[in-house]
């Protein structure tokens, strides 16, 4: 049981040394982060967080896909080693967006203090690449002959 759970251990670390927004992390801080990680499951069509709602949590997609919906349009597509959820554990202020998962989704999850704790130091860094900008970016990539709104 203890080579089962060290194994799992590994692999979350390899996982999250996967994750671009953590690539800057020590050891020891990816280590605290991985073992507060709690593992979810979400089924197509299920909202895995609602604009509008309190957030407590910050989520990195382990497999699937979702859509990022604002404002009544899609916003994003988030996949494997994406993140969302951090903007309103910063400021704590209601969530802007809705994630709608559109393959089954695993995501793994971080409580509110130990993600301030750990990742509040990168505000600046998070904030940069969840800009408008770089998502914009993104999305053009996904959708080439995407609307103008996402070539900017």
């Amino acid at each position: 049981v203890q080579a089962e759970a060290e194994q799992e251990y590994c692999q979350r670390l390899v996982f999250l040394n996967s994750v671009p927004l953590l690539s800057n992390l020590s050891r020891d801080q990816k280590s605290m982060i991985s073992n507060a990680l709690v593992e979810e499951v979400h089924a197509a069509g299920q909202d895995i967080v609602r604009a509008g709602e309190v957030g407590n949590k910050f989520y990195i997609v382990k497999e699937g896909e979702a859509v990022v919906l604002a404002e009544g349009r899609e916003a994003n597509r988030l996949f494997k080693a994406d993140t969302f959820g951090e903007a309103c554990l910063f400021v704590d202020q209601p969530r802007k967006a809705t994630v709608c998962v559109l393959k089954r989704m695993t995501v793994l999850a971080l409580d509110r203090a130990t993600f301030v704790s750990v990742l509040g130091p990168l505000e600046a860094l998070i904030q940069r690449e969840k800009s408008p900008e770089a998502v914009n970016q993104r999305m053009a990539r996904l959708h080439p002959k995407a609307p103008a709104i996402y070539k900017r």
